[in-house]
This record gives C-alpha cells, structure tokens and sequence, in this order.
C-alpha cells in the first residue's frame, strides 16, 4: 500500500510551515517544560489545540492534519503540546 497526503492536507502543511518560519519556536533548553509564551501565540491563532473542536478554541483538525502540525513543530525546534492539551482538555469537553 502506498500512502499519499491529499492536495488539501499538502495545502495544510505548507501553511503550518509558513507559519512556524514566521514566527518560529525559541530554542529549548528543557523540552519538558516547553515554552509558556510560544505555546500562548500557537493558542491564539487556534494551533495549539488544532484537535479540539471550533467552539471551544481549536480548529477541528483531523487526525492527519494533528500528524501534520506535530511533525512541523518537530521540525522546526518546538515542543509538542503536554497532558492539558492532549488529555484533559479533552476528557472535560
């Protein structure tokens, strides 16, 4: 089977990339820690919690398009979001 990201999720990724080269992720020093500002400008345009639904901050990403933003944090130098992101937000919704 060979696997291919559609023109859309490509589109994604592109806008992910111009993103992040516009406003990269500072260097860590602690990647545990994270970075409480970088994470609170990704929050503010709705890409720190891009798997959470529209009307409660995300953007309703699918599951290919979380994949996408992850390896392109990776990419750049940042931190992926921690347990409030990815469980707790999601266990009150």
């Amino acid at each position: 089977m060979e696997f291919r990201f559609t023109l859309d999720e490509e589109h994604f990724r592109s806008t992910v990339r111009e993103m992040l080269q516009a406003d990269p992720p500072p260097p860590v020093e602690d990647p545990e820690a994270g970075d409480p500002a970088f994470e609170q400008r990704l929050a503010a345009q709705g890409w720190l919690t891009a798997a959470w639904p529209k009307e409660f901050g995300g953007r309703g990403a699918t599951q290919l398009e979380q994949l996408i933003l992850k390896e392109e944090l990776v990419r750049a130098g940042g931190v992926l979001p921690g347990a409030g992101v990815n469980l707790v937000g999601p266990t009150l919704m």
